[in-house]
Formats: C-alpha cells, structure tokens, sequence
C-alpha cells in the first residue's frame, strides 16, 4: 500500500497557457451580471455510470447540468486532482459520500472564484475530479493549499473537451 508522507499538493503542469484571449475578465460586464444571477450555476444533476475503459472498470459521475451550459467560454480553466485511494486521508473521505472530496475541492475554488464541478472519475487506485473555473484566481496556489494530497493538472480547456470526453453517449 502506498502512503504519501507529506500534506501538500504536488502539482504537475502539463500546460501553462492560462492567460488566454477571450476568458472572462474583470472587465467583462455580461459575465460580472451573470455571475450575480442564479444562472451561473445550474441545478446540479450528477448521474453515475459503471463503464469499462481498456477492459477495466471505472465509475463517473457526470455532472449532466452542463452538457448544454451556455457560460463555458468564461470558465475556461480546467482543474483536474488525482486522489489516491490507498491514501487514509482520501478513504475516509469517500467512505462518507462518495462526492464529498469534489464538493470539499469546488468549494475550497469557489472561495476565489466561480468554479464548476463537472464530473470525477475512480478507477484503479486514483480519483480524479474535474473542475472548471474563471479567470482570475490563483489555481497553482489554490490546489497547493488544498487539505488532501493530490497532484493537479490544470490547463486551459475552452471549448471543454475533457467534460465532453466524459460524458456517456446515451
């Protein structure tokens, strides 16, 4: 069983590009009245999936609210933290509700920002959960200073590509 001897994040960047045209901006009214409307988040309707990939099985939960979210240009930030299930930490979490981790990682970005929980995935020994969120906020720093272990990807994703690759044709 693999243990992680230390409490802070490790984070892995694959793609540095988050200061992109055409992401929301202080500056954008349209996005500033969004954000104040109940509009910017949907009703959250999170469905779970038992699939195979490469023969072996994984679980999703898909947030579905998002499929047709007309506001993604403004959430362009990708956010995905890797959990490992064999750490004690994250198996207590789960052992309690299975989505309590991505709520505790959407809540701890909310705190800087408009961030959208969109899905997370468990197969084999890791978690992942998959965060979008506007400009502005600090991401590095944010998921460094998160209170379970995970190392972090985050790019910029601003058509949403990973969320459509998660979702299950129906």
């Amino acid at each position: 069983m693999t243990h992680l001897k230390f409490a802070t994040a490790k984070l892995l960047f694959f793609s540095i590009g988050l200061a992109l045209t055409g992401s929301c901006s202080l500056s954008n009214s349209n996005w500033d009245t969004v954000k104040k409307t109940t509009e910017v988040y949907p009703t959250d309707t999170i469905r779970l999936y038992r699939i195979a990939t490469n023969g072996s099985p994984e679980l999703r939960w898909i947030n579905e609210s998002y499929r047709n979210y007309k506001y993604k240009k403004y959430c362009q930030h990708l956010v995905q933290a890797s959990f490992e299930l064999s750490n004690s930490k994250v198996a207590s979490w789960l052992f309690r509700d299975s989505l309590s981790i991505a709520r505790s990682l959407q809540d701890h970005f909310k705190q800087k920002g408009i961030t959208h929980f969109v899905g997370q995935t468990m197969a084999g020994n890791e978690l992942k959960i998959f965060l979008y969120h506007e400009d502005g906020p600090e991401p590095v720093s944010i998921l460094f200073n998160f209170s379970i272990p995970n190392i972090g990807l985050i790019k910029t994703d601003p058509e949403w590509q990973v969320y459509s690759s998660l979702l299950v044709k129906k």
